[in-house]
Parts: structure tokens; C-alpha cells; sequence
């Protein structure tokens, strides 16, 4: 198990039918994940330029805490209403940081 934190990013791209439901979900999973154990940050952020484009900017305590985190019970149903709500697939990105 690493001792270096875990960045990720994760693109979601909303249906403009779904904006109030697709946000409902994602409060609530938020509200839940940040009490998890590992979770150092998980904020929600919203494109200027495009409000149907949503970013997470999220930070783990190592790989092991992301791992358990996407296999919770609310990360799993969240993740099943967004994938119906959103326009195209949800983008995940990880990374270290380097300096």
C-alpha cells in the first residue's frame, strides 16, 4: 500500500433534461463519500462555459481508500443514475502528485 495521496479527476456530462436530477444524486453521494474513511477531499465543480459539465476534484489517502470507495453502496447506485443521466461516459482520471 502507497503512502503518497491519490488525485482524481472525473468528468461528468449531463443531459440537459437530467441537470436537477443528476445534481440531486450527486449531493447525496457527496454528502456520503466525504465521511468515508481516506476521503480527503471531494468537491464539486461546475464548467463556466458549459453548466451540463461537471468536475469532481477529489483526493485519497492512498489507492487502497479509492478502490473501497468505488466499491460502497452509494458510489455503486450513484454511479448507476448518472450513467442513465449523462450524455456521454463519465471520464476518470488518476494521478500523483509530482512536486
Amino acid at each position: 500500500m502507497s503512502s503518497s495521496t491519490v488525485v482524481v479527476v472525473a468528468h461528468v456530462y449531463c443531459r440537459a433534461d437530467q441537470m436537477e436530477n443528476i445534481l440531486s444524486v450527486l449531493r447525496t453521494l457527496t454528502a456520503a463519500t466525504r465521511t468515508e474513511p481516506g476521503c480527503i477531499k471531494y468537491d464539486l465543480h461546475q464548467d463556466l462555459s458549459d453548466e451540463k459539465h461537471l468536475t469532481f476534484i477529489e483526493e485519497w489517502e492512498n489507492e487502497e481508500a479509492l478502490k473501497l470507495h468505488f466499491r460502497t453502496e452509494h458510489f455503486k447506485h450513484g454511479n448507476e443514475q448518472i450513467q442513465a443521466a449523462s450524455a456521454k461516459p463519465v471520464e476518470i482520471f488518476k494521478y500523483k502528485k509530482l512536486l
